[in-house]
């Protein structure tokens, strides 16, 4: 799956939604609750990130998951669970293209990396 970091279009943001998912979550400055469209499936995913960098220069984000639904793993509905690796794989690639701040990035040189 290819991701790109963009700002989504107004039509999109109505298609799918968009405004009424994001009013269910809260971001904090380190943990983060994120809604990932996988195949068209909804998925909440908890992670936790660490960063460090220089604005136009190098830096890193490390990501793990955080607990949800009594597990410290990724939480799949029953349907999805022969597809862990294949969702888990999408979501690495999803962070790299988001970078630190996703539009708000600020490091030029970023590199990912996942406890997951």
């Amino acid at each position: 799956m290819t991701f790109v970091n963009e700002e989504v279009p107004k039509q999109d943001i109505e298609k799918y939604g968009l405004r009424e998912i994001n009013k269910k979550f809260l971001i904090g400055d380190f943990e983060y609750e994120w809604t990932f469209y996988w195949k068209g499936i909804l998925l909440t995913i908890r992670l936790k990130r660490r960063g460090e960098g220089v604005r136009g220069g190098k830096g890193s984000t490390t990501w793990a998951m955080q607990p949800s639904m009594g597990s410290t793993s990724l939480w799949l509905p029953k349907e999805l669970e022969s597809k862990r690796e294949e969702i888990i794989a999408d979501l690495k690639d999803a962070l790299r293209a988001f970078k630190d701040f996703g539009l708000g990035s600020t490091i030029a040189d970023h590199t990912a990396y996942f406890e997951f």
